[in-house]
């Protein structure tokens, strides 16, 4: 585990990673330890919220989505513009946001845990360490995760499990300092195990983090699109234009 120098104090509301106090942790048995103490279990989940966007909820993103289901559909009745506004309203969408800064979660104690699960291997979380409304950048939120998470949201949280692996893709970053590659096993995930056999899971994706709803059955659970709509904002977050490079 390696400690931060954090103090949690963000200037004008505005997230900074290096005043964040949240520790790193990439051991499973230290993470099982730290989570013991912080006495999850028991406590009622009410709230969920992302410091940063959701990048699967980008206006680039779903416009690239719309313009695919388009591209595929071979039924001319229900042919459509390639246009995110366009989407039909029974299009899945999974209850899944890929984002690379912390989500925080609410409980009914009056307490939150900010978890960051977007380095592989390694996990930063700490207790009532990010107050709300602390952003990436003020209004980025482009989707409202009452809704996204609406399915765990008001549910008991039961226990916790930490998934454990061995090795990392070969394209994945690697983790901070060398400690790690003597460890036996890495940190893959960690599930929330919720009341009425959903969970909240987060997972490392290359160089962001994935948190998502899951089920019994082990498959991410979805939403469409018609109930899903109205808790976008896609022109939220414009991601920052790449320099130009000359050939």
């Amino acid at each position: 585990m390696y400690k931060m120098d954090g103090d949690n104090q963000f200037d004008n509301g505005v997230y900074d990673e290096r005043r964040w106090s949240a520790p790193v942790i990439q051991s499973p048995e230290e993470l099982a330890g730290y989570l013991r103490a912080a006495n999850i279990p028991g406590r009622r989940l009410t709230g969920v919220r992302c410091v940063g966007p959701a990048y699967n909820f980008t206006r680039e993103w779903l416009e690239s989505l719309a313009f695919t289901a388009a591209m595929a559909n071979t039924d001319p009745e229900k042919a459509f513009p390639p246009l995110a506004e366009y989407l039909p309203e029974d299009t899945v969408f999974n209850r899944l946001l890929l984002t690379d800064k912390p989500v925080v979660l609410e409980f009914d104690t009056g307490d939150s845990l900010a978890v960051d699960f977007s380095r592989p291997a390694e996990v930063r979380m700490a207790l009532n360490s990010i107050p709300a409304g602390v952003q990436m950048q003020p209004g980025c939120d482009n989707v409202d995760t009452a809704v996204l998470f609406s399915e765990i949201l008001g549910k008991r949280v039961l226990g916790l499990q930490i998934g454990r692996r061995r090795s990392l893709p070969e394209d994945w970053p690697q983790p901070s300092g060398e400690e790690w590659k003597e460890q036996e096993t890495l940190i893959a995930f960690l599930l929330f195990q919720m009341e009425d056999g959903v969970g909240l899971a987060f997972e490392p994706f290359r160089d962001t983090g994935r948190v998502f709803v899951i089920g019994r059955e082990k498959k991410i659970h979805t939403i469409s699109y018609g109930e899903l709509k109205p808790a976008l904002r896609p022109d939220a977050y414009t991601p920052p234009e790449q320099p130009e490079t000359e050939d």
